[in-house]
């Protein structure tokens, strides 16, 4: 692994923010099919539905990919992961490398591949389940004394880990799924 300059205390504390604010970006998705949609449904020009799925599906994605890079050992040294946070032992990835291609060439990239599989479908709501289950861990860490000093000001780390939990809850339900 290449070595890379130690972060700030303080800007591993914006980093825990900023995973904050993707955090609650990843649930767009799911928020669009479960809450929303219904409610502006027939009352939007033809096309505006798929174009709005199609927007909240790819800011989940991209989320999605963000966290999962966080799990991830740095590649540049202006990235932050959670391994730059002392006393956190991160767990791994929770994208497949053939999830994190395909969310790759779907988010930035017009293939032939996207053309061929339109619209593609995704397993957006297990990538959304393993994105939260994974994101609690460093949230939790967030709240033990090793991870006090990483705390940003202003943010309520607890009610990130309920809405974690109730999204979860609210998409089994959702899908008809019982608790694993």
């Amino acid at each position: 692994m290449k070595k890379h300059p130690v972060h700030t205390t303080e800007q591993l504390r914006g980093g825990a923010k900023d995973f904050c604010e993707v955090l609650g970006q990843i649930p767009s998705a799911f928020v669009w099919e479960d809450k929303i949609k219904a409610i502006v449904q027939g009352s939007l020009p033809v096309g505006t539905l798929q174009g709005l799925w199609n927007a909240t599906l790819e800011s989940s994605l991209l989320g999605i990919r963000v966290l999962n890079d966080f799990f991830a050992p740095r590649h540049n040294p202006t990235d932050i992961s959670a391994f730059d946070y002392q006393g956190f032992v991160p767990p791994s990835k929770f994208l497949t490398d053939s999830e994190k291609k395909d969310i790759d060439k779907h988010i930035a990239h017009l293939t032939i591949q996207r053309t061929e599989t339109s619209p593609k479908p995704w397993e957006i709501y297990d990538m959304l389940r393993r994105a939260h289950d994974t994101a609690a861990t460093f949230l939790r860490f967030l709240l033990t004394p090793d991870g006090k000093q990483y705390l940003p000001a202003g943010v309520d780390v607890s009610s990130h880990i309920a809405m974690c939990e109730q999204i979860e809850a609210e998409m089994r339900r959702f899908l008809n799924q019982p608790k694993a």
